[in-house]
């Protein structure tokens, strides 16, 4: 114990080296906490669990969304080997990781990826955990692409079909073919479906609704209400009474860390539909978010009513970003063409 000013106690940590550390606190808990933290830092034995456990404190403490956080430690965790020391990742793991990467995913993903990891590294390396950032010298390679990867009409038909001829029956992938489902046919996100509850769905008189994205909205737009077509508000009642008798009250419950299913699951799902459908081409489940935004472009949908049924603040967005590239111009064009028409000889 040590009484100087504010600060009542005192650990001295000492690396083999003869180093010497001093941590000072008010309370025994804090010195002994800082004292961990400080024979961490001398002795280099931060493992990346730790780190990372660290690092989603630093998040929470700089206000970023929860949401935010869990992707990005979600990311990071599944990157990066956990049981191993911070200060053992050299740079050659950092180009082979990367390397790997680039042929697994898309350029958006991995991207994205990179922008994560050095992120990271750099916090790392502010903490003394590491020199220098394994990532500092590997450039991003590749484009991004403007717009999402979606079906066209007749393709579309032909999933949709397939994803509940696979429900009905029962078949392997029954649940993950229902959350696809609702991807397509009301643009919910990945992690919208795979968050939902059964106490979100919300059957009345008058028609089912589904509440999406209540408890950890990624924007105040995500937080919203959306209509489920009769046909699709048989399959979600029937699998909503069949997660009520489960104790997790998950939609989609999982024997995972969050208790309930991830983007993994619906990845796996829809390639495996995309074969039963005998489709030439896999579009991911955000992908068929993007289906739903362009097809209801082109039923005459407007475009502000789109944004809101996808969850987007600002329709530009959208537009952007999820309405395949022409759709807008051709509806125009279709439209005249209709005045024209009717326009007295």
């Amino acid at each position: 114990e040590y009484h100087h000013g504010s600060k009542r106690w005192r650990i001295v940590v000492v690396a083999p080296s003869g180093h010497r550390e001093s941590c000072f606190a008010q309370t025994e808990a804090e010195a002994v906490e800082a004292a961990q933290l400080a024979k961490i830092q001398i002795l280099g034995e931060m493992t990346f669990e730790g780190a990372i456990e660290h690092y989603r404190a630093a998040l929470e403490e700089k206000g970023n969304k929860p949401r935010s956080i869990k992707t990005t430690t979600e990311r990071l965790r599944f990157l990066l080997p956990l049981d191993r020391p911070v200060s053992a990742f050299a740079p050659n793991d950092a180009e082979r990781l990367y390397e790997n990467r680039r042929k697994q995913v898309s350029a958006d993903t991995q991207l994205n990826e990179l922008v994560e990891l050095k992120a990271f590294f750099k916090w790392c390396v502010g903490q003394k955990w590491v020199r220098s950032s394994a990532f500092v010298d590997i450039k991003p390679v590749g484009k991004r692409s403007h717009g999402k990867p979606q079906y066209h009409r007749q393709e579309a038909k032909d999933f949709s079909n397939a994803a509940f001829q696979i429900y009905e029956s029962g078949q392997r992938g029954w649940e993950a073919a229902l959350g696809l489902l609702l991807a397509l046919w009301l643009g919910l996100r990945s992690w919208e479906v795979c968050c939902l509850e059964a106490r979100d769905v919300d059957p009345s008189p008058a028609g089912m609704w589904l509440w999406v994205a209540e408890t950890d909205p990624k924007t105040k737009a995500a937080k919203r209400k959306v209509e489920v077509p009769d046909k699709l508000a048989a399959l979600l009642g029937r699998q909503a009474e069949h997660a009520r008798s489960k104790a997790s009250g998950w939609l989609f419950p999982a024997k995972t860390r969050s208790g309930h299913r991830t983007h993994t699951w619906l990845r796996r799902a829809a390639r495996r539909i995309c074969g039963v459908a005998d489709l030439d081409r896999y579009v991911p489940p955000h992908g068929l978010r993007g289906t739903q935004g362009t097809l209801a472009t082109e039923a005459g949908v407007s475009g502000h009513l789109v944004a809101q049924q996808l969850g987007h603040t600002n329709q530009k967005v959208t537009e952007q970003s999820y309405i395949a590239p022409g759709v807008k111009r051709r509806m125009q064009g279709k439209k005249m063409a209709e005045v024209l028409a009717e326009a007295p000889e």
